[in-house]
């Protein structure tokens, strides 16, 4: 008796990435699965074998023969065995099948089970789609179709499917659990793509009859506009789409068209224009940011020039343009061509109408090209507007050998040669470009370019714009993806600007060359480790979607990887909007559902800003603020509308973002240092805390947890930090006086936009100042950048990563603090910064090195060392050009720099530096073009003007020394200075074109002695400005823009080429000083001097030597020193040196060298400089004037001191570092040599460990006194550039190197006085009032000022009696101090004959005094300082003006806020920076 199954009936399951409609199918005999409208992919009979087929689970495959069925007549199947799970059967991957995204196929399958007595009662055959195939804990698996097994009868599987997903994406045939171990066997599997009959599209039609803008605005990136529907004009109907007040040419009206044109699509665009007044042409322009485009052909022209007027409407029309493959954008804007009309402009009848054809034969690629030499004719070449002439010439020919080339005279812009590329070039094809070019004898400058015209209205550059004259021939190339079915294609040479007349140039040598298909991107990788897994228990990482990053690939490796995003863009204030000034929020609520489904988390941003806002909502239309109450009206409603329509579906807000400005000179002000905005311009600085008032009042209402934050960018500036720790301290403290116990902000986002010369520590100490303040710390817009023009080197990625790395070990560390870290930018094709490739994955979103620095960063340190940066070299050649804003002759000889190094996502002005010397000076040369001029701005950085940035020394210094500085001159000569006190000597001279100019400036050298093959660090840098603010800064090599502060971002000038005049012009500084990354040091400043360089031969004096027992001793007899003494030439002080090289000896721990008594006591004018290898002395000849019993010999002894002879605690400060003792004998008897008219300066050889090199102003000197105590020497030093430690002094001792760091926790908020706090404690100049705090803020006493002077300018006293202040007490510890300072003439008091030492000082008094010391110390100051530039300085009292100016002329005090405040008390941290910077003089 046979059994039979039994039809069991089961649903069938939706498939989630094949969209089926799947049904039981009956019994068959025949299959003939292909219609007309289908077209089959894949057809597998197995008469050759298993084909594509692969097993799943444990199945055996075997192809067999001789097994007809219903279905299956030639009898060839796939038998399917060794069954045992449903799973055991036949998968075809997606991949090997060649299905594609987003088409629509057909599949069947002929299945057959042999009759068997044993076959189980039940059991279905099932079509099921595996995806993540093979990934481990990752499978899934729907069923799309099954049908009753049936003993021996054929059945048939089918479904209809739509693909959504090609990776890891399989078909498999099994069976339902009731059939797991019954084997089959499949006859045919058939999958056809079916082909419905393309009906056109509209995909956009706008009429505006229903008074909606339709999503027109001004464009991002342009001028301001506003737009509305008005009833002035309709090109049909009442009503159409306005944009006025427009602010100048460049304010557009663009639409967003990501969601409505997509990729490999064909559309008709047409849209009907009309001016308000006036005519001129204009054209649609767009922005395509595609993936397989170059950055300069993103921009192309849609629809060519049209003459627009006031009086009718123009009709804009193209037919078929086809969208290119992988574009995540989609902008378009009318533009005007020429013209500086600011007319209003409408819009009327926008129709967008896709016309993708159907399925189309497969294109055949012709790789010939096109090559063009002009010998035989013209090869195909005409006019390209029929206006051109285009003749062959015998006149010149760049072809080897050849006679002729190509003349062509044009007679307006776009003028030019064509040549016909119809099949020469095919769609997702790269092909490149090239032609000589020169222009005619005796014709103007003339910039030309290669074109390609791809459509009616769609051209796109290839080449560069390339300035061509009538003296040489002119390479032009570019390579040129085609990425549309093209319905014209021509290549041509055009002239690319209106420069007027008729042109004629020659043309030659043209080339077309095919290089190969573009290549469809990999998969993603899905081997990684996930990052949000990796972090799970520190953060949550994140990243930015906007409406495209919910295709496929992006989807997936943004799930895969990240567990919260943030909108790019579409929660900014304009996208709240409609063009009737009322909320929409639809576009942003669909994305808002995107993100939900997508299972993301979801942070806000952002609720106030300055920029990408409606103006309108602070600024009236006359351009002035709005009244402070309708602004905040305006503010709260903004706000509190934003935050309560999305409600709890954020976890976050960016409730403020970027108010502040860069770099405030006093950050602890942080009102004043708010970016000038409309909210503040309208509000008030309380316009922040408003904002953040009105957020809270939403969520307190409704009871939700979401957290509020301030974010802002270049984080870690210490200036900038420190100004936002101020603002949100005041605003929290001043919340929780009310609110106890509560914040109104509760995080500070840090942006986090790096480059290769970002700085770690900057990093960390901004991080943990805004953690001290008890808020979240979110890192919420992390790229780095690194590379040019979409390239990255291999040490530039493994740069990148290392930093990268760096930054979440900081981060991972801190997590207690930190919730969220979000990357800015999925790949590097998709970023903002996408030339400089930021991010963590390549635009094919396949893992850089980047990746893995931050997929395990302790690792990565581990075991990569860090790469150093590379700096950008070039040359000054000498000469002395005049500064009279003109290019004279001599700029010819200066090498090119070009300024093409973006600080900032926008590349606006560009330009050249070029550089020039003398024995005196350094030239620069800048010229600049330009598209608008500005300086409406106040801060002289965001005005259109140039920067030279000049390290002296090269010692890549992390903060300025006083052989750095920074100028700047805007278009119209107004020079400013960083300090301050470098202007003197400065010369600058404008000459300005147009919108173009040049700036020539005069920079005296300042500490280095200019000479051939000296290196300085240099650098120079565009600011370009437009409408008020900085939008673009390019620079020759810094991309931080960290110029200012750091001179280790600057690229080096090796200066050369001054003639020879017989002795050494060389030498130089060889390698430009410290390149280890010497900072903070204090440079060879002026106390105590470096060593300076040796005299001539006949002056240098090598005395033999006698080594006893570990002493070398060296004799210097009168008769040689005499005899140089003789021979020296005096320098300009008329002082003789003499030189004293005491050869290193072997095993020798101390060196004795004997001089003649006399030569010591002297009154001449000489200097020894004795060199030995332990130290260097440099004696004056009265060093012994004031000791009367002498022998005929003195001894000068230099020990090297053995670490066991210190005491243990000085021992734990001087480690291994270097101990001498110094000591002069008379015979045998040790002198107490102590002469303040005779200071012997004294330099030990010192090579500073990696971690004091990040600081050296912590490297001190100790005096180790005979009771073995040490004290810090004040004037001891780190000379970076002679690698020594230097001090001066007046009596010997024993003196050891140490590094002393001594920090406060209430400094690390006062950044701009914290270098100069830790560098006098360190040497016990001033110190804190405890162990740990300093109270930079509060005010010193006229007493302790005193003292502090005395102790840093080391002044001394005669120790005689003087009558003393009626009010100082003689056992008070500042005692000494006024009395020395009485004694000098420093302190006079007050006619009662007081001191009133308790009281504070002022800043006025205390310049009055500074003054006064510094001319007893015989230091000298300026003397001629400007304080007519500081507001107050009519407020300076008499007889403090003259004290005021030397010090600011000085750049010893450099003003407060503006102002000289005389009569405000001087802060300790002013003190502190007072003392600093005399100590540096």
């Amino acid at each position: 008796m046979r059994k039979s199954f039994k039809r069991v009936v089961s649903g069938v399951l939706a498939a989630a990435l094949l969209l089926p409609v799947g049904w039981i199918a009956p019994a068959i005999n025949a299959v003939d699965p292909v219609g007309s409208n289908s077209q089959i992919v894949y057809q597998e009979t197995f008469q050759n074998g298993q084909g594509k087929a692969t097993q799943s689970g444990g199945a055996q495959l075997d192809a067999v023969t001789g097994k007809p069925f219903g279905g299956n007549d030639d009898g060839a199947a796939l038998r399917v065995s060794n069954r045992s799970n449903n799973w055991d059967g036949v998968d075809f991957a997606f991949d090997d099948l060649g299905l594609e995204l987003d088409k629509e196929y057909n599949v069947t399958a002929s299945v057959y089970v042999d009759e068997d007595p044993d076959a189980p009662a039940a059991g279905k055959a099932v079509l099921e789609i595996v995806t993540n195939k093979g990934i481990a804990g990752s499978e899934a698996y729907r069923g799309i179709g099954s049908s009753d097994f049936k003993a021996g009868e054929g059945i048939l599987l089918s479904a209809d499917l739509t693909v959504t997903s090609v990776v890891n994406t399989a078909l498999r045939i099994k069976s339902d659990d009731a059939g797991k171990e019954v084997d089959f066997y499949i006859g045919d599997i058939t999958i056809t793509q079916v082909e419905t009959p393309v009906q056109p599209t509209v995909v956009l039609n706008q009429s505006f009859e229903d008074g909606n803008t339709g999503g027109w605005s001004k464009l991002s990136w342009g001028s301001n506009g506003d737009t509305a529907v008005v009833d002035d004009v309709a090109s049909e109907g009442t009503k159409s789409l306005k944009f006025f007040n427009r602010a100048d040419e460049k304010a557009v009206p663009a639409l967003v068209l990501t969601d409505k044109m997509k990729s490999d699509r064909k559309y008709d665009i047409s849209l009907k224009v009309r001016l308000g007044s006036g005519e001129g042409e204009f054209h649609l322009a767009s922005k395509v940011d595609s993936e397989i485009l170059a950055d300069d052909q993103k921009y192309p022209w849609l629809i060519g020039n049209r003459l627009v007027t006031a009086s009718d409407w123009t009709l804009f029309e193209t037919k078929g343009y086809e969208v290119p493959s992988r574009t995540n954008e989609f902008i378009i804007y009318v533009e005007p061509s020429g013209n500086v009309l600011t007319s209003d402009i409408y819009i009327d009848e926008v129709i967008i109408t896709d016309v993708t054809p159907g399925q189309t034969e497969p294109e055949i690629v012709d790789q010939t090209g096109i090559s063009a030499d002009f010998e035989n004719g013209l090869d195909g070449f005409k006019a390209r507007n029929g206006r051109e002439t285009v003749v062959l010439s015998q006149d010149d020919n760049h072809t080897p050998g050849g006679t002729q080339s190509l003349l062509v005279t044009t007679t307006a812009q776009y003028d030019g040669a064509l040549v016909d590329a119809a099949g020469k070039m095919a769609k997702n094809h790269e092909y490149e470009l090239s032609a000589w070019v020169k222009m005619a004898p005796g014709q103007a400058p003339t910039t030309l370019r290669i074109s390609v015209q791809y459509a009616d209205s769609g051209f796109a550059n290839v080449s560069q714009n390339a300035t061509v004259t009538d003296q040489e021939w002119v390479h032009l190339t570019g390579k040129y993806t085609l990425t549309t079915t093209p319905s014209v294609l021509n290549a041509y040479i055009e002239t690319a600007n209106n420069d007027g007349g008729n042109r004629t140039f020659f043309l030659d040598d043209f080339v077309l060359k095919y290089l190969g298909p573009v290549a469809s991107g990999p998969p993603i990788q899905e081997n990684l480790p996930n990052l949000k897994d990796v972090y799970k228990d520190d953060f949550l990482i994140g990243n930015i979607v906007n409406p495209s990053s919910f295709d496929e690939t992006r989807l997936k490796l943004l799930k895969k990887h990240y567990n919260v995003v943030t909108f790019e863009n579409d929660m900014k204030p304009d996208y709240a909007y409609g063009t009737d000034r009322q909320f929409d929020f639809t576009a942003e609520d669909a994305l808002v559902q995107k993100v939900q489904d997508a299972g993301f988390d979801l942070h806000g941003h952002v609720l106030v800003w300055h920029a990408q806002s409606p103006t309108w909502l602070h600024t009236a239309a006359n351009g002035q603020p709005l009244s402070r109450d309708e602004a905040l009206a305006n503010l709260r409603t903004h706000v509190k509308t934003v935050v309560e329509h999305f409600g709890d579906q954020v976890i976050s807000w960016d409730v403020v973002n970027e108010a502040m400005n860069d770099n405030p000179p006093n950050p602890e002000d942080w009102k004043n240092a708010l970016r000038n905005s409309g909210w503040l311009q309208a509000i008030g600085p309380e316009f922040i805390e408003e904002a953040f008032l009105a957020a809270k009042e939403v969520i307190d209402d409704n009871g939700w947890d979401i957290k509020l934050y301030y974010n802002d960018y270049n984080d870690d500036n210490q200036n900038k930090s420190t100004a936002i720790y101020s603002m949100v301290k005041e605003i929290n403290e001043k919340y929780a006086a009310k609110h106890p116990g509560e914040k109104l902000i509760d995080g500070i986002g840090m942006q986090a936009h790096y480059n290769l010369g970002t700085r770690l520590d900057n990093v960390r100490m901004s991080l943990e100042r805004f953690i001290s303040l008890g808020v979240e710390v979110s890192v919420t817009e992390l790229d780095i950048m690194a590379g040019t023009n979409s390239v990255i080197t291999e040490k530039e990625a493994k740069q990148q990563a290392y930093l990268y790395a760096q930054l979440m070990d900081l981060y991972k560390k801190n997590s207690e603090h930190i919730p969220r870290v979000t990357f800015w930018g999925l790949s590097d094709g998709t970023s903002w910064r996408a030339e400089q490739n930021p991010t963590l994955f390549d635009k094919d979103f396949q893992a850089k090195e980047a990746f893995y620095g931050v997929a395990d960063p302790e690792k990565y340190l581990r075991e990569n060392p860090p790469e150093e940066l590379e700096y950008k070299k070039s040359s000054a050649h000498y000469g002395t050009p005049s500064i009279d804003g003109a290019v004279d002759s001599i700029w010819s000889k200066a090498p090119e720099l070009k300024l093409d190094t973006k600080q900032m996502a926008w590349s606006g002005a560009t330009g050249t530096a070029r550089a020039l010397w003398d024995d005196d000076n350094l030239y620069v040369l800048v010229q600049v073009r330009d598209d608008q001029l500005n300086k409406t701005n106040p801060n002289p950085w965001e005005q259109d003007s140039v920067e030279v940035f000049v390290d002296e020394n090269n010692g890549k210094t992390a903060s300025f020394q006083d052989d750095d500085g920074q100028y700047r001159v805007n278009f119209e000569n107004e020079a400013s200075f960083n300090p301050e006190h470098i202007a003197a000597g400065f010369e600058s001279k404008v000459s300005v074109a147009g919108t173009n100019y040049t700036v020539e400036m005069k920079i005296p050298f300042k500490k280095v002695k200019p000479a051939n093959n000296v290196i300085i660090g240099f650098d120079a840098q565009i600011n370009d400005a437009k409408d008020g603010n900085r939008i673009s800064v390019n620079a020759w090599n810094d991309p931080s823009g960290q110029g200012y502060q750091d001179t280790s971002v600057f690229g080096e000038l090796t200066l050369t080429g001054k003639p020879s005049s017989g002795g050494n012009n060389g030498g130089g500084n060889n390698n430009g000083g410290n390149h280890g990354g010497g900072s903070g040091g204090s440079g060879s400043g002026t106390t105590p001097q470096p060593q300076p360089q040796l005299p001539g031969n006949d002056s240098v004096i090598v005395p033999d030597i006698k080594v006893e027992e570990g002493t070398a001793t060296a004799t210097i007899s009168s008769e040689s020193l005499n005899k140089a003494i003789a021979q020296a030439s005096p320098d300009a002080n008329g002082r003789k040196q003499i030189a004293i090289e005491v050869p290193k000896q072997t095993n020798v721990q101390s060196y004795v060298v004997q001089f003649p008594a006399s030569s010591l006591q002297s009154s001449d004018k000489v200097e020894f400089m004795l060199k030995t290898e332990h130290a260097a002395l440099h004696i004056p000849s009265n060093m012994l004037s004031n000791i009367t019993e002498l022998a005929d010999q003195v001894s000068i002894q230099i020990n090297k001191v053995p670490a066991d002879r210190l005491s243990a605690d000085v021992r734990a400060k001087v480690g291994s570092r270097p101990v001498i003792d110094l000591s002069v004998k008379a015979g045998e008897r040790v002198l107490a040599w102590n002469n303040p008219a005779a200071p012997v300066t004294v330099s030990v050889p010192y090579d500073p460990a990696a971690q004091e090199l990040v600081n050296t102003d912590q490297i001190v000197v100790l005096n180790i006194d005979n009771q073995g105590q040490a004290t810090a020497i004040p004037n001891g030093r780190y000379d970076a550039k002679s690698g020594s430690v230097v001090f001066i002094t007046t009596q010997f001792s024993t003196y050891a190197v140490a590094y002393v760091t001594k920090s406060f926790a209430d400094v690390q908020h006062v950044q701009w006085a914290k270098q100069a706090v830790e560098a006098m404690a360190a040497r016990d100049i001033i110190k804190g009032i405890t162990e740990d705090s300093f109270a930079p803020a509060a005010s010193i006493t006229r007493a302790d000022f005193i003292v502090l002077l005395v102790r840093a300018l080391e002044l001394k006293g005669s120790g005689t009696s003087t009558a003393a202040f009626s009010d100082v007490q003689p056992t008070a510890h500042y005692a000494q101090a006024v009395a020395i300072a009485k004694e000098l003439g420093i302190a006079s008091g007050f006619e009662d004959n007081t001191f009133k030492p308790d009281s504070s000082i002022s800043r006025q008094d205390m310049m009055v005094l500074t003054a006064k010391a510094l001319k007893a110390a015989g230091k000298p100051t300026a003397s001629n300082g400007n304080i007519v530039p500081y507001s107050d300085a009519a407020s300076i009292s008499t007889y403090a003006k003259e004290s005021v100016a030397s010090l600011v002329g000085s750049g010893i005090v450099n003003g407060k806020n503006g102002k000289i405040a005389p009569a405000e008390p001087l802060t300790r941290a002013e003190a502190a920076m007072v003392l600093y910077r005399i100590w540096k003089m």
